[in-house]
Order: structure tokens, then C-alpha cells, then sequence
């Protein structure tokens, strides 16, 4: 009922133009499923979640002690109201529910080019790959999932992401060995603390360097 010929494709060649696209992200993860013959959210956590000791973590509210998930809120009317623990159909491009502490443990994985405490999570080959510009010609600054922010003191790569009552971002340099995250039960622009942290980042960065 939702197919239609002209609304549902872009009249350009691959490879030729760039829109971000959440379906994408949705189709990655069903590749795995059909090369694995594991369901995504299994094999994220056989071989992703569980080798780093990312607690509380899952992609399914079944998966997790929701009591322990904060609720999103939309700010309408002068108030804000609870969303709910929503899912939708088109997970993974969505929907993972983790802590700071244990989102950090994948941020570092990929920081140290997919090794993490002497286990190598993915081929470091891969990950430089993805922290990379694959399509120059085409689009700057988009590696595979991850994209990047030229900053000062080099070059963020990470990605951001937001939904009802939901804003967050990780980013990471590897030229500072530093990353941030930024997880929010609530909708915003998240610019001025951004930047609050890169402050503090440097400010930790000066105390910390050899004299």
C-alpha cells in the first residue's frame, strides 16, 4: 500500500549523490541476519555486547530491567510529557537502550581500532575503514555510519541521534585519544554542551601533560 515508482526512489545513479537514510542502517542489520543466520539483536549481544562488558544493554525492552530505563519526554505546552518506551519496526537504525559507562566501552573499542582489553572486536582494518571518507567525490566527512567534525584540536568522528523525547551523541579524536558522550531523555541541540566538554576535555588535557 505504500509503494509507489516515483516517491519511493531518487532519480540519480548510486554513488552519484548523498541522503542520509535510516532504512540503510535498518537493511545493514538485516544483511548480518542473513549472513549469520542469527537474529540482530542476538548477535549483538554474543558478539558485541557480552565481550565488552556492555551492561544493561539491549535492543529490546524484553532484554533489559526497565525500571532502570529513563523515559523520553517531549516538551509541548508549556510542560513536558512522558513519551512511553516506544520501539518501531526498523530497528537497528534505532531503539538501543545502554548506560553511558557501557556506550563508553564500545566509543573506546573503536577508538583502539576494534581491540578492547587484548580482544579484537572487529579487524582494525575495518574500523579504520569506517572512520574514513569513502565517498570523497560524492560527500566529505562520511565514513560508514560514523561521520566526522573538524574541531580545533583535529578531526570527531562519531555519530549523533535522536528520536521522541531522545538526543544523544558520541564522538571521539583520535589524535586526543579523548571521546564524549552525551545521552538526554529530552529533545535538544546539544552545541553549548558540547562545547562545555571539549572546554573541560582541555582544561584535563593541560593538567595531565608532561612539564
Amino acid at each position: 500500500a505504500n509503494y509507489d515508482p516515483a516517491l519511493n526512489f531518487y532519480n540519480y545513479a548510486p554513488q552519484t549523490n548523498y541522503n542520509y537514510c535510516n532504512e540503510g542502517i535498518a537493511l545493514a542489520g538485516y544483511i548480518v541476519e542473513v549472513l549469520t543466520g542469527t537474529p540482530f539483536n542476538i548477535y549483538c549481544n554474543q558478539n558485541i555486547f557480552e565481550p565488552l562488558c556492555m551492561d544493561n544493554t539491549g535492543w529490546f525492552l524484553s532484554e533489559i530491567d526497565t525500571n532502570l530505563v529513563a523515559h523520553p519526554y517531549i516538551y509541548s505546552g508549556g510542560e513536558f510529557i512522558d513519551a512511553g518506551l516506544y520501539g518501531y519496526p526498523d530497528y537497528p537504525d534505532g531503539q538501543l537502550r545502554t548506560t553511558a559507562l557501557s556506550l563508553s566501552k564500545f566509543m573506546y573499542m573503536h577508538m583502539q581500532y576494534g581491540n578492547f582489553n587484548g580482544v579484537q572486536i572487529l579487524d582494525s582494518a575495518t574500523v579504520a575503514y569506517m572512520h574514513s571518507d569513502i565517498l570523497s567525490e560524492v560527500v566529505t566527512e562520511q565514513g560508514v555510519v560514523f561521520y566526522s567534525y573538524n574541531e580545533d584540536d583535529g578531526i570527531w568522528w562519531g555519530h549523533s541521534g535522536g528520536d521522541s523525547g531522545v538526543s544523544t551523541d558520541m564522538f571521539f579524536n583520535h589524535t586526543t585519544n579523548t571521546g564524549l558522550i552525551i545521552l538526554t531523555n529530552g529533545e535538544a541541540n546539544h552545541d553549548n554542551i558540547w562545547y562545555e566538554i571539549l572546554e573541560a576535555m582541555d582544561t584535563l588535557t593541560n593538567l595531565s601533560a608532561p612539564v
